[in-house]
């Protein structure tokens, strides 16, 4: 009889769970480069690609490029001017509208003879982008990329937080793992 809240607890944040997009994070790298053999990096956004006023705003620019340098610094890279750089990590931002419909239909054996009860829910909302490219600097080569889509602004939501989490969802599929000390301390 205890039992019976915390089930009911339980589904019903299984539901309000549900019910809000995430974020999904996404990484693609060239075969056959060994990242081990890189030591310094430069941070910059790229060019052009964001256009956004919001997601490419000064604000969240300074937040990502504050997040990149905390991951690459974790990953045992030093910060480096571009020209001096190993590596060279560029980011951009998109948005764009979204809309999530969720139908429920309740099926009744008995339907034909009263009816079904149907009801949808349609929700609009801004999907945001993050997109991280690291170039070798000597060949200029994209040799990594990963993002994170996902919905960055909503109410209930810290900003700050959302981007840097979304900056270190991204970085975890990086093939250089951050320190064992560096990952404690988080």
């Amino acid at each position: 009889m205890k039992r019976f809240p915390y089930f009911l607890l339980l589904g019903a944040l299984l539901a309000l769970s549900s019910c809000s997009p995430s974020v999904t994070v996404h990484s693609d790298y060239a075969r056959g480069v060994n990242f081990r053999q890189y030591n310094s990096f430069a941070v910059e956004a790229e060019a052009g690609r964001n256009a956004d006023p919001v997601m490419g705003g000064d604000l969240n620019q300074r937040r990502i490029i504050k997040a990149l340098e905390g991951e690459m610094v974790a990953r045992g890279l030093a910060r480096s001017t571009e020209k001096q750089a190993d590596l060279i990590v560029r980011f951009g931002t998109d948005s764009r509208d979204r809309q999530s419909t969720q139908s429920n239909n309740n099926y009744s054996p008995w339907m034909w003879r009263y009816g079904g009860n149907m009801n949808t829910y349609t929700r609009n909302y801004e999907e945001n982008r993050i997109v991280v490219n690291v170039y070798d600097a000597r060949t200029n080569q994209q040799i990594w990329q990963g993002w994170a889509s996902g919905q960055f602004y909503d109410r209930k939501k810290d900003v700050e937080a959302a981007v840097f989490q979304s900056v270190n969802k991204i970085m975890t599929r990086f093939p250089v793992q951050p320190s064992s000390e560096f990952a404690q301390n988080r």
